[in-house]
């Protein structure tokens, strides 16, 4: 699994954000023990200490503590310079923080500026953050938020080194504890979090929970088939279609030729990569019909060939070839497949080309029916859309159609089929995400 820089530095910083609260509020003192005195002079060692783990633990966050831990980035390098700005915040009630190196940052310093940060009961948490962001040095500003959660009754633990291979059952004394939860958290929230403790004989201690998953603002998606009118039309065509290797030369001028039907503005082409292969495949064939086929593939000048009979399949591979070659070279694989009449379909590996075509009037007729022609004369099939807008107040739920959910600004974007004028009723299938109940995103397609 690759990850960029941004997924790396997240995970240490999620790590280095935990292991500075284990670091500031883990520790543990044994009691003092007389010895028995059955043991004469030899010295009671405590009793071992284990961690164990509970993952995807079920909690509700009962209250927001006005309570952050973060993490950011500056160019400051003076941590009283730092703290000074952030005291300066109406608000702030208490900092403790320090810089702590780390190998991954995105301003290249290569520490962070780490610190919790106590602030007044009225103010909001989303408003400490835009201040920090406004009126002192840092950057990319990430962490978590203190809150009161309310836990099972008990959970299962497991010892954190697997090796081991413990399980236990912890009973919560109370039911209400703190745990670290994310900026979007709030009170109400259903979340998973990850319970970490340490365990001396049967006395717990450093319990600490953080968050794995918002269940509540997790986004939901549905979708929704409605009749829509059309308010709006881009002055825009768009195409995609399957790209053969085969077809590449003949392409080249595309977007002149495009340009030049009546009504067009302008016209941009993309092609992606197509590789130069061939595959064959069909049902096993005799013997005699397989080795004359082999020998055939392998004598036509190809940088890679694999071929199976069980049932027949085979990969023709080129390099460094022209399209119109590359077109011979199917030709050649064809005629012998028919001399041998082996009944086999032949394919090209095909990529994709799309384009974007810019109208001198939106309801145009006259482009997209001559750069249909166009692109069909090339050998391409494609399919032709034209983005809008649709006028849609709300939304149903597919689950419960007693459930609607109100569209804010009143229109969704569209990608809907050629032809369309201002005030015309389409059949879209709408799909749309819903975050907290409410919709965040949409998206609807002409069917």
């Amino acid at each position: 699994m690759e990850f960029d820089l941004k997924t790396i530095f997240s995970i240490f910083i999620s790590v280095l954000l935990i292991g500075s609260i284990v670091g500031v509020t883990a520790f543990y003192s044994f009691p003092d023990q007389k010895p028995d005195s059955d043991n004469g002079d030899k010295p009671v060692l405590p009793a071992t200490s284990i961690d164990f783990v509970a993952e995807n633990v079920v909690v509700k966050v009962d209250q927001m503590l006005p309570t952050m831990r973060i993490q950011a980035e500056t160019t400051e390098t003076d941590i009283i310079a730092v703290n000074n700005s952030i005291y300066a915040i109406e608000g702030i009630k208490r900092l403790n923080a320090g810089f702590e190196q780390s190998p991954y940052t995105f301003l290249g310093k290569g520490y962070v500026y780490v610190a919790e940060i106590s602030f007044d009961t009225d103010l909001n948490l989303d408003f400490v953050i835009e201040r920090l962001g406004q009126e002192t040095s840092l950057e990319y500003i990430d962490g978590y938020t203190f809150a009161l959660v309310e836990f099972p009754s008990e959970i299962e633990m497991q010892s954190r080194d697997s090796a081991l291979g413990l399980s236990r059952t912890h009973a919560f004394s109370e039911n209400i504890s703190e745990a670290l939860v994310g900026f979007d958290a709030m009170e109400g929230d259903q979340l998973t979090v990850s319970v970490s403790a340490t365990f001396v004989g049967a006395d717990a201690t450093n319990i600490m929970a953080v968050e794995e998953e918002n269940l509540t603002a997790a986004p939901v998606q549905k979708s929704s088939e409605i009749e829509a009118e059309v308010v709006s039309l881009e002055s825009l065509l768009l195409f995609e279609a399957g790209l053969p290797y085969s077809l590449l030369d003949s392409l080249v001028l595309l977007e002149e030729q495009i340009a030049e039907i009546a009504d067009v503005n302008n016209a941009v082409v993309f092609m992606s990569e197509v590789r130069e292969k061939i595959s064959i495949n069909g049902e096993e064939i005799g013997e005699e019909k397989f080795s004359e086929l082999e020998i055939f593939l392998n004598d036509i000048n190809a940088s890679g060939v694999s071929v199976e009979n069980q049932p027949l399949a085979a990969e023709i591979s080129f390099e460094e070839i022209t399209s119109s070659s590359f077109s011979e070279k199917k030709e050649l694989i064809k005629s012998k497949l028919e001399e041998l009449e082996i009944d086999a379909t032949l394919e090209e590996e095909e990529g994709l080309i799309s384009g974007q075509v810019e109208l001198v009037l939106e309801n145009s007729t006259i482009p997209a029916s001559d750069l249909l022609a166009l692109l069909e004369s090339e050998g391409l099939v494609a399919e032709l859309t034209q983005p809008g807008e649709l006028a849609i107040l709300e939304l149903s739920d597919p689950d419960d159609l007693n459930s609607t959910y109100a569209i804010d600004t009143g229109v969704v974007p569209a990608v809907l089929k050629t032809g369309h004028s201002v005030g015309d009723t389409v059949n879209v299938k709408v799909d749309f995400v819903l975050v907290r109940g409410f919709v965040q995103s949409a998206q609807a397609v002409e069917e």
